[in-house]
């Protein structure tokens, strides 16, 4: 029972995913309008609470007998797969403000010409 439930769990995640990649470009344009602190912060903060909220809900999960005769118990279920709906859209936030703070980097850069030996060498 327990591979039903996760694979379960596992197509709605990659639904979810597959949805919050359609909308990336749309999150990255209103996230590069952001001060460069705050898309520092949403990055960090993205990444990091996603990743503490999920172990904290599987732990609580855990700890209260979400997990029974090699299942998950029927209240343990979606709240195992809502921790990681959670998850997944923060780390997209977390991931969008972190590739918008490298575009940036990339087009701010200046950088030097570069050679051509060919020419270079007539």
């Amino acid at each position: 029972m327990i591979w039903v439930q996760a694979l379960t769990c596992f197509a709605l995640w990659m639904v979810y995913g597959i949805l919050m990649r359609s909308k990336s470009e749309n999150l990255r344009g209103r996230i590069h309008g952001s001060d460069r602190g705050v898309r520092v912060f949403l990055g960090s903060v993205g990444l990091i609470l996603g990743l503490a909220i999920l172990f904290a809900a599987l732990w609580m999960i855990s700890s209260n007998g979400g997990f029974k005769d090699g299942q998950l118990t029927i209240w343990a279920w979606p709240l195992v797969a809502f921790a990681g709906l959670i998850f997944i859209h923060l780390q997209v936030i977390g991931a969008a403000a972190l590739i918008s703070l490298v575009m940036d980097e990339e087009t701010a850069r200046k950088s030097r010409p570069s050679n051509n030996p060919e020419e270079s060498s007539k």
